[in-house]
């Protein structure tokens, strides 16, 4: 892992935020705010939020540049917004909105603060039931990544089957076609072929 994807830049910044005091979400927007957040860190002590735009090229920052951020908003709920991006990313600070603070995360995973956030004075904190609803999207996401994790176990396992059926196959016709071939293996399966047909 170079700590270069969206994913291994979410998962340094969601471990850097510390997940046990954080609630740590990715993509929220569903049900709680007008547009995605990439990642919404809520802290549960304070009931404050701060988002996280993660950018990986220097053209993703750049049409980010004239997005309206709307954590600006009168009575939003986002007090910090910060950009997180990889280090490879150095001398494109220029593009981040003076207002943002700015995170680089090196290549073995550790998170350097290059700029702190202005906070935003007109946010307001959470409430428990915004909070909970927070928690409960991020309790939804753990789910529906377990269900992709059985079926990719599913998928190699029907991946390795298929490749043995392959290879059994083409030791077949490489029997078929030499049938003078001498490798043991070879004549070994011919006789269990053979015996299996009898």
């Amino acid at each position: 892992m170079n700590y270069e994807t969206t994913r291994e830049i979410e998962v340094a910044i969601a471990n850097w935020f510390d997940i046990r005091r954080h609630i740590v979400v990715p993509n929220v927007s569903w049900g709680m705010f007008g547009y995605e957040l990439d990642l919404c860190v809520l802290n549960t002590t304070s009931m404050c939020a701060k988002e996280v735009e993660i950018k990986v090229s220097k053209s993703d920052l750049k049409r980010d540049a004239d997005k309206y951020h709307h954590h600006d908003r009168n009575g939003f709920l986002i007090k910090e917004l910060w950009f997180a991006m990889p280090e490879k990313m150095r001398g494109c600070e220029d593009l981040v909105p003076e207002r943002a603070g700015i995170l680089f995360v090196t290549k073995n995973g550790r998170v350097l603060v290059e700029r702190k956030p202005t906070a935003n004075k007109l946010y307001k904190k959470w409430s428990e039931a915004n909070a909970l609803k927070l928690a409960r999207l991020g309790a939804m996401r753990v789910w529906a990544l377990k269900q992709m994790v059985n079926r990719t176990v599913e998928l190699k396992k029907e991946l390795k089957e298929a490749n043995e059926d392959a290879r059994m196959l083409a030791e077949e016709l490489e029997l078929e076609q030499n049938p003078g071939y001498s490798c043991a293996a070879l004549r070994a399966h011919y006789a269990r072929v053979k015996g299996g047909e009898e």
